[in-house]
């Protein structure tokens, strides 16, 4: 592909298929992607949904990022890198094409299902009371994406999400007054 249809395919993904994720929010002296925030209350939600005992477990965890509530703290310590480049931090990259794949095909609001997904299927080594979740979440030990297990558990765990829920997936990446409400329920949780 040469560089004109690349910069195109980039603006059309970027300005007309998930807006949301390149729209800069400002809070206080902070500034992130409204989008990418959105999603990691979406992330919370569709985890209290379908593993409400794993969100509790994550939660008690003890993290200081400046936030006063532990959804928050657990979010940004670990799931917005996540949220904000759409799951490209994972690896293998051979893995993560794979489930590009399933975004571009079921849209791209899966990739907040499918982090879930990942969660899940550590579930075991998250649950464990001596865990420390730097040893499996933080971004240098990531687990490497098996991305037919993540794509099976991602379309398993949809039809178990709520209307609204789902509503609120598919909406969130182009609906910047979506985003907004969700980001200050977000922050009041």
């Amino acid at each position: 592909m040469n560089e004109m249809d690349a910069f195109y395919c980039s603006h059309r993904l970027l300005e007309e298929m998930v807006p949301t994720y390149s729209m800069s929010y400002e809070l206080g002296r902070q500034r992130f992607y409204l989008g990418a925030r959105a999603a990691c209350y979406l992330a919370d939600r569709v985890l209290h949904e379908v593993d409400p005992e794993l969100r509790e477990c994550l939660l008690k965890y003890k993290l200081f990022t400046g936030s006063t509530t532990p959804v928050s703290n657990f979010h940004n310590m670990y799931t917005f890198r996540h949220m904000q480049v759409l799951a490209l931090s994972a690896q293998p990259l051979e893995e993560v094409i794979q489930l590009w794949d399933l975004f571009f095909a079921l849209g791209l609001h899966m990739h907040v299902v499918a982090y879930v997904a990942q969660l899940i299927l550590i579930r075991h080594k998250l649950m464990d009371e001596k865990a420390n979740l730097n040893d499996h979440l933080n971004q240098h030990v990531w687990p490497k994406v098996n991305a037919r297990a993540v794509t099976s558990l991602t379309t398993y765990l949809m039809p178990k999400l709520s209307d609204e829920l789902v509503e609120d997936l598919k909406d969130h990446v182009t609906d910047r007054e979506l985003c907004l409400r969700l980001v200050s329920e977000y922050l009041k949780v």
